[in-house]
């Protein structure tokens, strides 16, 4: 019997325009027996360090929306992940109804995510007790559920994910960053955005940032580091980086 699979598509659209993102999170959806895919996003000048500035402009955005086959694109602005997946979740329910039939699992992905496809028979191999993270950023790829989203939009930006047992995997991803956030990390390392500010709150932290060099990135395939989007064709294989093996221990890189 096939595993019934949603795919939640949440966060920022910074890097979604990049033709190897947006294909790469189609394929992702094919993998996972054409899973519906529910994108919950935002499009303006309020984000973190990561580097979305300003909102993506529109017709870019609904030329990658056509690559991408969506049950709905919905647009919240100035919202964190959890309320992003709290939309999402109130969509699954519609959907279940609408179709007469639970999800077993959903994924959560990133629009500036980069994905290899999932193996066949990976999702129904895996444990409905627990939540599945990827290994590389912990927020880059989820596998959680379906009975337990609910819990997961309760945590909210407490750590991951609660009393949810949580394990990890290796994951076919990597994050594509902007040449901001490239330059941000290359000169400070992997903080906490909220050591950095809101550009909307601090306009003072998004006059800094501007002023940084975007001339030299920092490119590790596999780590929070992620990649920018002129390198997103030099990610790893599939091969090369362990796709969606399950691991003992939460790995350094991890956050």
């Amino acid at each position: 019997m096939r595993t019934r699979v949603a795919v939640c598509l949440t966060g920022y659209v910074r890097t979604f325009v990049v033709p190897e993102v947006h294909k790469s999170i189609e394929a992702l959806r094919r993998s996972l027996h054409d899973a519906p895919l529910f994108a919950v996003v935002s499009n303006d000048y309020g984000d973190t360090f990561k580097g979305q500035a300003v909102p993506v402009n529109e017709s870019a955005l609904a030329a990658a929306r056509t690559r991408v086959k969506t049950v709905e694109w919905r647009v919240v602005p100035h919202a964190d992940q959890y309320v992003k997946l709290a939309y999402c979740a109130a969509m699954l329910e519609v959907h279940e109804q609408r179709v007469g039939a639970p999800l077993a699992w959903v994924v959560r992905v990133r629009p500036d995510g980069l994905y290899w496809p999932v193996p066949p028979g990976w999702v129904a191999a895996l444990n409905r007790t627990t939540v599945y993270q990827s290994s590389n950023s912990g927020d880059v790829m989820w596998f959680v559920p379906r009975h337990a989203v609910a819990a997961m939009v309760m945590v909210g930006s407490g750590p991951c994910c609660g009393a949810l047992p949580t394990r990890f995997f290796a994951c076919g991803c990597d994050i594509v960053r902007t040449d901001v956030a490239s330059a941000t990390i290359a000169r400070l390392g992997l903080v906490p955005t909220s050591n950095l500010g809101n550009r909307l709150d601090h306009p003072d932290k998004h006059q800094w940032t501007t002023t940084l060099s975007t001339k030299q990135h920092v490119f590790w395939p596999g780590t929070g580091k992620g990649v920018t989007a002129a390198h997103a064709r030099h990610r790893p294989n599939a091969t090369e980086a362990r796709a969606y093996s399950l691991l003992d221990r939460k790995p350094w890189s991890a956050g």
